[in-house]
């Protein structure tokens, strides 16, 4: 197949994959005749050709090996994703989409699976510096992606949904049912599902949303084995439930790929610089990662009266999908000297959310509300010791995810309020919609280890996301455009609740500029620039008056704004 081919330089590729598009058949599926009114076979596939290209040149600052102290090398830890790429193609890529479904009114089965080949990702680097590479362990040369890297960016294929579902009834009340991998969504969130009762679902795909900021966060929630259910108590009243088989963490960007801002974070990982004069170093062991069982939740929907309010209830028990903390444990290097030998990710377990909503309509706006708590919750952490005494082997530490954590665990509260507004016809625009969305938590307790809280983190912490989308219709015949205009910005303290919360930064944010199209209802195309405004810093510095690492909360990204390109035909 073409999307398992090695591409040619990108600019004879998006010919070749223009072309094809351009005399695929203008049905946007193909439609099965199963000789049953009653049941329908729809195969849906959708092909994608994206370039992306860094307008800024790297930033001494976020690139400075020397950016350390204390005897670690800090720089060398945060650079490599952003060494690889000069200015100029971060990107050239090809996707596929394949949907296909079977079914009747009553019943029926979904599969859907995605493909993918970039060719920046399976060729050399820019990477200069083999002195701060993290890619060492397995042999990679400072100037090619680690293998995991390039199976998530560059070349790889996955099953998304593969489900069956059924409706029938039970004493006179209509039951619906889904068994398999499929994505389900409580509460109002728009743009915060971290911050909101969503969060205890599912993964989520974090490198699609910070590749699109603005991007919904049912759109990049990501499917997991469970079973799925919903019974229509009254017309007014329903109740729902989930069960899921199996834990999945959280999509982030690999080692040393475009948006990695820690070179010891995803896919790819390997090596994290202790010490820059003697280049000592520790291994990144396998994560430590929740059970599969144990995650579950239930819902209570109401729409009373005239059905203007939709109000609803829930209650979920689920394990963390983006890890919390770093352990460490210690042996001795070089005489009475101890640095890591051994450095480590933690995935949280058993946390408790429950949490209400309401929305409603005025005019041409719909408004929601959403407010949560969480038990036994991972708070945002420094990294920990695990000591198993001084020159004791390997993975003989004493923390673990259950009965002892080293990270701080407490008592949480969020919010979020959202908005949707339609936009009425004007001399500014045809149509169009505004979407926005406040989110504000706070950490109400802290159950264990108080220490361990990160330092410079806040008690409360606010951010906003709102996205402006004016469209115009028929600009020419068949051709209808958008421009969407959105800005993400951390206005109000560092979140000691939520991890990374809308980026991490504070005092900071993301911006796009775009335009989208869409030609003939078959053809879409986009044009977008991403950009980062802050502080310019890296994801962890050094403690200014001691030993170790804190969260910096500036903007580790300040110098990676890019342009990205692409052109879609579903078939």
């Amino acid at each position: 197949m073409p999307l398992q081919r090695p591409l040619y330089p990108f600019s004879r590729n998006l010919l070749i994959a223009a072309a094809a598009l351009a005399v695929a058949p203008a049905a946007q599926a193909f439609e099965f005749d199963m000789g049953n009114s009653d049941l329908r076979m729809r195969w849906d596939n959708t092909v994608n050709v994206s370039t992306s290209l860094r307008v800024k040149k790297q930033s001494g600052k976020l690139i400075d090996s020397a950016n350390g102290g204390n005897n670690v090398d800090y720089g060398a830890n945060q650079d490599d994703g952003n060494r690889n790429f000069d200015k100029g193609f971060i990107s050239e890529r090809v996707d596929l989409l394949s949907e296909f479904e079977l079914g009747t009114w009553d019943y029926g089965l979904r599969l859907s699976g995605a493909a993918w080949y970039d060719r920046i990702y399976n060729q050399s680097t820019d990477h200069d510096s083999a002195t701060t590479s993290n890619s060492r362990l397995a042999g990679t040369p400072t100037n090619r992606f680690p293998n995991p890297t390039k199976r998530q960016h560059g070349k790889n294929a996955e099953l998304l949904d593969a489900f069956v579902w059924g409706k029938a009834e039970a004493a006179d009340m209509p039951v619906t049912l889904r068994l398999g991998r499929h994505s389900l969504v409580y509460g109002e969130t728009l743009f915060f599902g971290s911050n909101g009762i969503a969060e205890a679902q599912g993964p989520i795909d974090l490198v699609k949303m910070l590749s699109v900021p603005g991007t919904q966060f049912k759109d990049v929630l990501r499917p997991v084995e469970q079973v799925s259910g919903n019974i229509q108590l009254t017309p007014e009243y329903s109740i729902g439930a989930y069960y899921q088989f199996r834990w999945h963490e959280t999509k982030i960007p690999a080692a040393g790929s475009y948006l990695s801002t820690a070179d010891f974070v995803g896919p790819g990982k390997e090596y994290f610089y202790s010490a820059p004069a003697a280049n000592r170093g520790s291994t990144v062991n396998p994560d430590l990662e929740p059970d599969n069982t144990g995650q579950f939740g239930l819902s209570f929907l109401a729409s009373p009266g005239d059905g203007d309010w939709t109000f609803g209830v829930y209650g979920a028990r689920y394990h963390s999908k983006t890890p919390t903390a770093m352990y460490n444990e210690n042996f001795i290097v070089a005489g009475p000297t101890r640095v890591p030998s051994q450095f480590r990710w933690v995935y949280a377990q058993d946390i408790k959310t429950a949490g209400a909503s309401a929305s409603t309509s005025f005019g041409n706006t719909n408004v929601a509300a959403e407010v949560s708590t969480r038990w036994d919750a991972p708070l945002v952490s420094d990294p920990q010791t695990n000591a198993g005494g001084v020159g004791a082997p390997l993975g003989t530490g004493t923390g673990n995810n259950t009965t002892n954590p080293l990270y701080a665990i407490g008592r949480t509260g969020h919010i979020n309020l959202s908005a949707i507004t339609v936009l009425e016809p004007s001399e500014l625009w045809d149509g169009g919609d505004i979407v926005a969305e406040y989110a504000f938590n706070r950490t109400m307790s802290v159950k264990r280890n108080h220490a361990a809280r990160a330092a410079n983190t806040t008690r409360n912490a606010s951010a906003l996301r709102v996205l402006f989308t004016p469209a115009y219709f028929q600009v020419m015949p068949g051709l209808d455009l958008k421009v969407p205009l959105g800005v993400g910005y951390n206005f109000l303290g560092r979140s000691s609740a939520v991890n990374n919360f809308n980026g991490g930064s504070s005092n900071a944010g993301d911006f796009r500029v775009g335009l989208t199209g869409t030609y003939q209802n078959v053809w879409e195309f986009g044009v977008n620039y991403i950009g980062y405004f802050g502080k310019t810093g890296t994801y962890l510095e050094a403690v200014p008056t001691a030993a170790g690492a804190q969260l910096s909360f500036d903007q580790a990204l300040k110098d990676r704004d890019f342009v990205s390109f692409n052109v879609k035909r579903a078939f």
